[in-house]
């Protein structure tokens, strides 16, 4: 886009990426005439099955003048969808033209596709509107496309971004208000499994994750992680969950092959896209990791295996999850019978609840420790919709005592993202067992833990207090920062970490 100032921009992409970039992504090198031709043809053809008439020559070079200013070709549909402007169907393979969402509509991505001849008619002198900012460039100050993008990369939003991602860097767990004061934010984070999992294959491999029984993702939620190492790497991964597993999503983007969509990512994918192959299950512990779960599976118990399983199966099973969080069936069957009477206090059988948790509200046995929605309102359930309390949802049942054993003592690494109470034992449970883990802490919970202390006694009561505690479990853990919002400082051991600690013991809870 030669006139355009994301020629300009390149300071803002790191040296490595805009090699990988122009090495991996970029199109093949055409000359101006050719892009231009050719966009200027497919638009013409577009615009012919439409409208049953042919373009004149004039018409067919508007078509191209904007290719021939910005050196790429334009964008082809990629699925049946309706124009924005026309309201016509949008056939796979057509050119289309992006231009920001107008008032009264909603999207995601704050944009409208136009068939091409549409787009033409909305700018001036025949020229289509301005072409929208690119959404990672404005949120990071980097696009992995870099000069291969289609998107504007105006200099100054890239400056705004590094300013902003310097602000995050001094405090990388501060909320961002973006919704209005008064207003819960809204967390982007849709995609940090998806985060999570490239990660691991950056970091770890492929081969070495897919050892033994593969990944042991604790307190999955949904199961989203665990389902995209098995049916997008070929790695087995094992849910240690205490709510059913529901994969209808990511069941739904694998039919629609929008985790092949973008090509950024496709050297994170390890099979083709087959609409018509069923996807695996991973295994499913339906358990709550609470201590006599962890001492029975890092071998440090001495209750009988079958009984540990047993019991945590049924604590597990004696949750439900609601709009109030995760609760006993009798604490919710109360809730459900009694309605509290506005300006009265409750009855006597329903004693006042205690302050709210930052994470909303969760009722479970003291020690127990299970997923529930994080501070942002972002967790994994199921919108409020009450979960059946029985079976393992849509996961592979695991039954016996002796084949959980095997699962958890087998398998290759320990991941647990926004495992909320369950960060601490994931990881002690990580270096009992000596194995690689990668843990992304979400709330404090410093009522549930009152005996948690500081190297200099302080009590743990903060994000940062947290953090620093459990990375105080071992000297050789590690942090960095995934790339989404919300709490995302990672805790990690390499298996070269691993190693370098053996003979270190993970401390117990004080």
């Amino acid at each position: 886009f030669g006139s355009r100032a994301r020629r300009s921009d390149r300071h803002c992409l790191p040296r490595a990426c805009r090699a990988h970039t122009r090495s991996a992504f970029a199109p093949p090198p055409m000359s101006a005439d050719d892009v231009a031709a050719a966009a200027a043809a497919a638009a013409a053809a577009a615009a012919s099955e439409r409208t049953g008439a042919v373009p004149s020559g004039d018409e067919v070079g508007r078509m191209g003048a904007e290719v021939t200013k910005s050196g790429a070709p334009l964008p082809r549909a990629k699925l049946l969808s309706s124009c924005g402007c026309c309201r016509g169907d949008i056939q796979p393979g057509e050119v289309i033209y992006p231009v920001e969402q107008r008032a009264g509509r909603r999207s995601r991505a704050g944009l409208e596709w136009l068939h091409w001849p549409c787009a033409v008619g909305m700018g001036e002198g025949g020229a289509p509107p301005p072409i929208p900012i690119c959404k990672h460039f404005a949120r990071s100050g980097q696009c992995q496309y870099g000069i291969a993008c289609f998107f504007e990369h105006p200099p100054a939003v890239g400056i705004e971004a590094e300013r902003r991602a310097l602000a995050r860097k001094s405090n990388p767990n501060a909320k961002v208000a973006n919704r209005g004061d008064g207003r819960r934010n809204r967390v982007k984070n849709d995609s940090r499994a998806s985060v999570m999992r490239r990660w691991l294959l950056d970091t770890c491999g492929v081969e070495m994750l897919r050892q033994g029984s593969g990944v042991l993702d604790v307190a999955g939620g949904k199961g989203e992680l665990a389902w995209e190492l098995v049916n997008l790497n070929a790695i087995p991964a094992t849910v240690l969950e205490p709510r059913p597993l529901d994969f209808a999503s990511c069941a739904g983007k694998f039919s629609y092959g929008i985790y092949w969509r973008n090509p950024i990512f496709h050297r994170y994918l390890h099979c083709s896209h087959d609409p018509a192959q069923a996807a695996e299950a991973p295994w499913h512990l339906r358990l709550l990791l609470d201590l006599p779960v962890l001492a029975w599976a890092s071998g440090a118990g001495d209750k009988d295996g079958d009984e540990v399983f047993a019991n945590g199966g049924r604590a597990a099973r004696a949750l439900r999850w609601t709009r109030k969080g995760l609760h006993e069936d009798g604490e919710v069957e109360q809730a459900d019978d009694e309605e509290e009477v506005p300006g009265q206090p409750p009855p006597p059988s329903a004693p006042p609840l205690p302050p709210p948790d930052p994470c909303d509200g969760v009722a479970r046995e003291e020690g127990a420790l299970a997923a529930a929605p994080n501070e942002e309102g972002m967790g994994d359930g199921d919108g409020g919709v009450e979960q059946e309390e029985g079976g393992h949802g849509d996961g592979r049942a695991v039954d016996s005592a002796t084949r959980a054993l095997e699962l958890i003592r087998g398998c290759s690494l320990v991941v647990a993202l926004h495992p909320d109470q369950a960060a601490e034992h994931a990881i002690a449970m990580a270096l009992a067992l000596r194995k690689p883990f990668a843990v992304v802490p979400c709330c404090v919970y410093a009522t549930e833990f009152p005996k948690r202390r500081l190297p200099g006694g302080a009590k743990v009561r903060t994000y940062e207090d947290l953090v620093e505690y459990l990375q105080g479990l071992s000297p050789h853990i590690r942090t960095t920062e995934l790339d989404f919002e919300g709490k995302r400082t990672l805790l990690y051991m390499t298996p070269a970490d691993v190693a370098a600690a053996a003979g270190s013991s993970p401390r117990g809870e004080k």
